[in-house]
């Protein structure tokens, strides 16, 4: 289902951490097949190369682009000190191994949203990957032009709007909270990497469908209340699962899930008796939020691998899907 508008060239800044110079290639390759989107590239093909340039927040030469004689339309040469956008790293390098490589980049820059890239037998270690604070993972082999434009969008808009929102909850509490996150899912920022593929938000393209599945949602969190005064069991992460599948239908992204949490949380927190069940709202929403946009990112990089869905744990503030 299409939901496009016209296009802006826009600009991401990609950090790309892999030793094989084949994979390296094809990724670079990918990104530029991305219409509507500039990607100024960097490759380091060690750790430590890769954490200098994180640090340093620039590049030392032109070797990249020149070398690999790319479209240089789409490739932009990195030469100021300007923070990287997304990091695209393999757990496999010469000079670090395993889940290590990610702690270790993680650690050097927290603010910095990373996608994992795997080996074909290696999708249990991808899982591991997302658990300990990556956005995303992709398989090698199965990696596509579509996949890999969508992931870094994902990526990049799920760990902006989640750092706000864990900010909103953090200064902000009751109606300040609810008029934090309209601001927040109101804003012109919110939707700049949207715009970047020509994807307007689900409110504006469909209405109709927003608002059922903010009723889902409302449902949903009074069942999560029941289910914690009452102990009793209600699925609830299956149903945020089934909405992520109708989520993914209409192509939607991190913003649509924030503006349809923000919703209904107003709705619910203003129909609230007292303080507490407002309190009780909000922290059941926070969960929800962030098992929602877990689950739909799986949703993305499973419908595209071929993969049937996985049954996804409660997602912390960095975990993908």
């Amino acid at each position: 289902m299409k939901r496009n508008h016209e296009t802006q060239n826009m600009e991401l800044k990609v950090l790309i951490i892999e030793d094989n110079p084949g994979d390296a290639r094809l990724i670079q390759e990918m990104l530029v097949d991305s219409a509507g989107v500039r990607f100024d590239i960097q490759c380091a093909d060690r750790l430590s190369t890769g954490l200098k340039y994180l640090a340093e927040g620039s590049r030392e030469s032109n070797e990249t682009s020149s070398d690999l004689s790319l479209n240089q339309s789409s490739i932009v040469n990195r030469q100021s000190k300007i923070p990287f956008d997304v990091v695209l790293l393999d757990l496999s390098l010469p000079d670090s191994g395993g889940l290590e490589t990610l702690t270790k980049t993680h650690t050097s820059a927290p603010e910095i949203p990373i996608i994992v890239l795997t080996g074909l037998d290696d999708e249990a270690v991808g899982f591991q990957a997302v658990r300990k604070g990556a956005q995303d993972y992709l398989i090698k082999g199965k990696i596509t032009t579509a996949l890999l434009s969508r992931a870094i969008w994902y990526a990049v808009e799920r760990n902006r709007l989640l750092d706000q929102l864990e900010e909103a909850r953090e200064r902000k509490r009751g109606d300040e909270e609810i008029r934090s996150l309209e601001r927040l899912s109101g804003s012109p920022e919110s939707s700049v990497t949207a715009r970047m593929y020509g994807i307007v938000t689900l409110i504006e393209g469909f209405p109709d469908t927003f608002r059922n599945l903010v009723d889902s949602y409302e449902k949903l969190m009074d069942l999560a209340l029941e289910q914690q005064a009452y102990k009793v069991k209600h699925d609830i992460s299956g149903r945020l699962g089934a909405m992520a599948e109708t989520l993914g239908f209409y192509k939607a992204g991190p913003r649509d899930v924030v503006d349809i949490h923000t919703v209904a949380l107003k709705e619910k927190t203003l129909k609230a008796a007292t303080a507490e069940k407002r309190k009780a709202y909000t922290g059941e929403g926070w969960i929800m939020v962030l098992e929602l946009m877990g689950y739909l990112a799986s949703f993305y990089r499973n419908r595209t691998q071929g993969v049937s869905a996985p049954t996804n744990p409660k997602h912390k503030k960095n975990s993908g899907g």
